[in-house]
């Protein structure tokens, strides 16, 4: 099945992560992490849908390197699978 066939576009795409990023930031378990550090979520939201623009539709929009940010995060498995959760249900229910 290809994206075309699904209906992925950036609209898609932005929806998804308005609802993402804002279950994240009223999470009980992960949420204060992404406060502690995101202090103006506009900018973080844009950097964020580039990065799944280039993901999801090879768009090429987003050139940076995440993981060197991401690493120094004081997370564990368990934070990531609750992280991978929300991005679950949240797809589920953009679709």
């Amino acid at each position: 099945m290809t994206l075309e066939a699904i209906a992925i576009d950036d609209d898609v795409i932005e929806n998804g992560a308005q609802s993402f990023y804002g279950r994240i930031q009223h999470d009980t378990l992960i949420g204060l992490i992404f406060e502690e550090r995101i202090h103006d979520w506009e900018p973080h939201l844009q950097r964020m849908l580039a990065f799944w623009s280039s993901v999801i539709l090879l768009s090429r929009r987003y050139d940076g390197r995440p993981m060197p940010k991401h690493g120094v995060l004081p997370i564990d498995a368990y934070h990531f699978d609750r992280w991978l959760e929300i991005f679950k249900n949240t797809v589920l229910k953009t679709q």
